[in-house]
């Protein structure tokens, strides 16, 4: 047996969900890579800098994917670590170990593994039916029942070649194959000139709002794509109620979680409180969820009643003109008057 011992509340109390074990409003991949960042000892929100909290683009996020914002936030978050901290991140590589020694050379460094499961591939979950493909914490080894362990003691546990093989199967179809399997090497650990820091998280601040305000107006040329469904064919709008409640839905599982972070960050560097800020924009980003299970009512009752389907469809756009455009952008602005009262980012375009 090899595992690191470590108090659960003690060590992710401060970042973790009261509702389970995850990180609110981000994708698994990013929560997972925080779990390792407390395990080395940083308790501070910086290695949020640069990364996004909205979604900025120009092109119809159902084109580019979350994908892509997904892998370039993990790699922001690998550089800060590198940059401010001087972690460097060892990735797996099997020229030179084997999966298992890797993962005990971590662990015997006291240091967390990244690593990537899928429920489809757990042969200790009974009648798995689909890929789930999420990023997972390896907290030690037991090597009488070859089995990987977790965050909690019992739960989560993972055999030996379950894990091999989602991996293996990850690497098959993957460009991104240096993020299935890392953790961080902290012999050199240090910490961050305090006076750049303020200048480089100030510069964030501006970069995110202004990301913040291109997402209002992404969601406000949604709306009226929106509207246009309803003369849609009946194929087309079940096709397209089926594939934006998904949208909606990964929105509570995206990236704006990452806003809530830079919020802690100004927090611990600017000796004020965020705490209502955090609550009302969780508040409005939970109304994603309302939004998916409206498509998703949609999409069922397409084939009985096509009127009630337009219905809902307006009622939608409704809803999202609502949450994501006038209390979204009701919330900005609260936000940059807030900083602009307390001196933390003098100037602010409008």
């Amino acid at each position: 047996m090899l595992k690191i011992n470590f108090d659960f509340e003690e060590l992710l109390g401060d970042i973790i969900s009261f509702n389970g074990l995850y990180i609110d409003l981000l994708d698994c991949n990013e929560y997972t890579i925080w779990y390792l960042i407390r395990q080395a000892g940083i308790k501070s929100f910086l290695p949020v800098l640069n990364t996004k909290a909205f979604y900025n683009n120009k092109s119809n996020i159902d084109e580019i994917g979350f994908g892509i914002y997904r892998d370039l936030n993990l790699k922001e978050i690998k550089n800060n670590l590198d940059k401010y901290y001087n972690i460097k991140i060892v990735h797996f590589d099997k020229t030179k170990s084997n999966f298992i020694d890797f993962i005990k050379d971590g662990i015997s460094k006291k240091q967390f593994i990244f690593t990537l499961y899928d429920f489809y591939y757990d042969t200790l979950v009974s009648d798995p039916k689909v890929h789930d493909l999420h990023g997972h914490p390896v907290t030690g080894i037991d090597d009488e029942r070859d089995i990987f362990l977790s965050l909690l003691p019992g739960k989560y546990e993972v055999r030996f070649v379950d894990l091999e093989r989602m991996l293996r199967e990850y690497i098959e179809v993957s460009s991104e194959a240096e993020n299935y399997c890392f953790y961080l090497e902290t012999s050199k650990f240090n910490y961050p000139n305090d006076t750049k820091v303020l200048n480089i998280i100030q510069t964030d601040i501006i970069n995110t709002l202004n990301d913040w305000k291109e997402e209002i107006e992404y969601f406000n040329q949604y709306i009226i794509e929106l509207n246009k469904v309803i003369s849609f064919t009946q194929e087309n709008k079940k096709d397209f109620a089926l594939k934006e409640r998904l949208l909606f839905n990964s929105i509570m599982e995206g990236m704006h979680g990452n806003f809530i972070f830079k919020l802690r960050l100004i927090s611990e560097n600017y000796n004020v409180s965020t705490y209502d800020f955090e609550e009302e924009f969780f508040n409005n980003r939970k109304q994603s969820i309302i939004i998916s299970n409206l498509y998703r009512k949609a999409a069922v009752i397409l084939d009985d009643d096509e009127a009630y389907f337009n219905d809902l469809i307006r009622r939608i756009s409704q809803n999202i003109y609502k949450f994501f455009v006038v209390e979204s952008s009701e919330i900005l602005y609260k936000f940059i008057e807030f900083i602009r009262k307390e001196g933390i980012v003098d100037v602010f375009e409008n």
